[in-house]
């Protein structure tokens, strides 16, 4: 058993449970459109406003104009409006939370987040951070997210 059949127990089910590969198993069951998604979380494109870097699929200018019409601290924004909550991408999910999946998932994104920032702007100083904010740490609503100093 690798670690994917441990993250994924269906591929084991596959062929009359003789197991599937996982490349195989995403030709049968996966999508375009989720594809796309999970590679524009994982791999961002960013933009540069006010001389901070945002990721651009999370960035609302309106909400932005709104947080900035008065003067405020921009590193607890950049963080904010930079916040990924890794739980709530699978609110809807028929499979249950599962933590060993989810720090997982976090981890993974935080690896490229961390590469592609540093190849993208070598010459900025980026804190990605990894956080449970919830007080009941079993909740596991972690949240990724980054800013500059």
């Amino acid at each position: 058993m690798n670690r994917f059949t441990k993250l994924i127990p269906e591929l084991a089910e596959w062929n009359e449970s003789s197991g599937i590969l996982l490349s195989d198993w995403v030709g049968m069951v996966g999508r375009f459109d989720h594809f796309l998604g999970y590679i524009e979380l994982s791999w961002p494109s960013f933009i540069v406003v006010d001389d901070r870097v945002y990721i651009e699929s999370m960035f609302d200018e309106d909400v932005y104009n709104r947080f900035f019409s008065t003067p405020k601290e921009s590193i607890p924004l950049q963080k904010r409006f930079n916040c990924l909550s890794i739980a709530d991408l699978f609110l809807n999910a028929q499979e249950e939370r599962n933590p060993n999946k989810l720090l997982h998932i976090a981890n993974s994104l935080m690896d490229s987040w961390t590469t592609k920032l540093n190849k993208e702007f070598p010459e900025r100083e980026f804190h990605i951070v990894l956080e449970n904010d919830e007080d009941d740490p079993e909740d596991w609503e972690l949240n990724l997210s980054f800013f500059e100093t």
